[in-house]
């Protein structure tokens, strides 16, 4: 799929996101109360892991909070994000998809990547196009790496 067609698709704090750090918050609390009761509420070693355990999370929370929200745009040659102020150009990875979900990296050059988090309930009439966008590129890529003409080069 070479053509894939352009799309605009808007990107924002995810849900999911916030979801699974909250599971994790609540899972290291659950492991700081049953190490607590082994060892006793005077081990220095759980306020240690109490106090990282916090600051972490609290840490996630705030990155969570900050997660800038613009549009993601495929232009069929390019990806683009814009929000309000900015405007980058980049190359697109595809590293989680769950079908209504996907956990993508917008990587600009000497820049640190742009993690996004887009989901099907933004826009769903425009998924199944993102998709196809992020998917075709990444196809394209691996067969420019592994044409026919790899075999010969090899050799």
């Amino acid at each position: 799929m070479r053509n894939a067609p352009a799309v605009s698709y808007p990107v924002g704090r995810s849900s999911f996101q916030a979801w699974l750090i909250l599971g994790m918050v609540l899972c290291a609390a659950a492991v700081g109360l049953l190490w607590q009761q082994q060892t006793g509420p005077v081990a220095w070693r759980w306020h240690l892991f109490v106090v990282t355990s916090l600051l972490t999370f609290a840490f996630a929370a705030v990155l969570w909070w900050r997660t800038p929200k613009g549009c993601l745009m495929w232009d069929g040659q390019n990806w683009c994000w814009t929000c309000p102020g900015m405007s980058m150009a980049g190359t697109l990875a595809v590293h989680l998809d769950f079908q209504g979900l996907m956990v993508l990296s917008l990587r600009t050059g000497g820049r640190a990547p742009l993690w996004l988090w887009p989901q099907r309930s933004a826009q769903p009439e425009l998924w199944q196009a993102l998709r196809c966008a992020a998917f075709a590129r990444a196809e394209q890529r691996r067969a420019i790496q592994t044409g026919p003409d790899a075999d010969l080069l090899s050799r």
